[in-house]
């Protein structure tokens, strides 16, 4: 292992050795076999160390100049943007702006400061009288001076103040928008609570409207009531043949063709039959076919005939789409309500 390392060690301090020599004796020792056996430490000398070294080298330089650069301009903007102020002169009630003596500024800056001051308005000032009369040597400044800023500075202020506008702006027109959205939908909720209000109020005025109806009808129908009397009552089955009940049903029949519209309970009487039967009766009529009409909820038999019903049908095919209103008010055209 030692051998080993003397020998790379060797071949090494060979290879430098190499180097240093002059050309002539490279062509030389071209050929030479320990040329031979160290060319590939040779070529990765020459070819891959050294490209690194100086590619670490560059970036190095790079990065402190960059950051040498980077702090110049921030000392030279710093060093030509500030004005420094000197206390007024008391001799003469005179204020002056005295030039700027920093040694690490540009002489241009120090130039246009010593211009400035130069240039510069004297203040007009007023002297406080005494009390003999006399002014005293004491003066008062109208107004303070102001500090005067660079075109940079101002310039950046001026853009603060732009966007500060800016913002100011866009949270008046958000603001101006959250009011309308909140506007727009509190009208919505009015809107539907209205709504919900007049439908509340028309389901009442119908529920109420059908409620007065039935205590109506209910009303009429106790008032027919009372006008019919009862004079005999009896438990007795009366019993009749096929004969006679064929004669009752043709007189029932006639009696209702007759009359076109009768209460029931009339024609019970009429009949000497009670209510129920008289209504099964018809009910029996109705269903075989030897009457046609329809039973009224108020306690009426309608007599309607086959032409009338042809005749309503024809109709309603005619227009396609009839409502009740309609029907009601085309009744009277339709059936022949009258006595004939």
């Amino acid at each position: 292992m030692a051998s080993t390392v003397d020998l790379e060690d060797q071949d090494a301090h060979w290879a430098k050795g190499f180097l240093q020599r002059p050309p002539a004796r490279w062509l030389r020792l071209s050929l030479s076999p320990r040329l031979l056996r160290n060319s590939h430490k040779l070529v990765r000398m020459l070819f891959i160390n050294l490209p690194v070294y100086l590619t670490v080298l560059v970036i190095s330089c790079v990065i402190c100049g960059y950051l040498l650069w980077s702090f110049y301009s921030k000392k030279l903007k710093k060093g030509g943007t500030r004005i420094r102020h000197l206390p007024a002169a008391t001799a003469g009630g005179i204020r002056r702006r005295a030039p700027n003596v920093s040694t690490q500024r540009r002489p241009a800056a120090r130039m246009r400061v010593g211009e400035e001051t130069e240039n510069a308005p004297v203040e007009p000032v007023e002297r406080r009288p005494t009390t003999d009369g006399s002014d005293s040597d004491e003066t008062l400044p109208t107004e303070t001076p102001k500090k005067k800023v660079g075109a940079k500075k101002a310039a950046k202020i001026a853009e603060k103040e732009r966007r500060k506008e800016e913002r100011e702006a866009e949270e008046r027109y958000r603001e101006h928008q959250r009011k309308l959205e909140d506007q727009e939908i509190a009208k919505r909720k009015k809107a539907e609570s209205d709504e919900e209000r007049a439908a509340a109020a028309a389901f009442a005025a119908e529920a109420k409207r059908l409620e007065e109806e039935a205590a109506r009808e209910q009303a009429e129908y106790e008032k027919l009531k009372l006008e019919f009397t009862v004079e005999e009552e009896g438990t007795e089955v009366v019993y009749r043949d096929n004969k006679a009940e064929a004669e009752l049903t043709a007189q029932l029949i006639g009696a209702i063709k007759e009359a076109k519209i009768i209460p029931i309970e009339h024609l019970a009487l009429d009949f000497s039959l009670k209510t129920e039967a008289c209504v099964e009766k018809l009910k029996q009529l109705l269903a075989s076919g030897q009457l046609t009409g329809l039973l009224d909820d108020r306690g009426k038999f309608v007599y309607i005939t086959s032409d009338e019903y042809e005749a309503v049908a024809q109709f309603i095919e005619r227009r396609g789409r009839v409502t009740l209103a309609e029907l009601v008010e085309n009744g009277p055209k339709l059936l022949k309500l009258s006595a004939s």
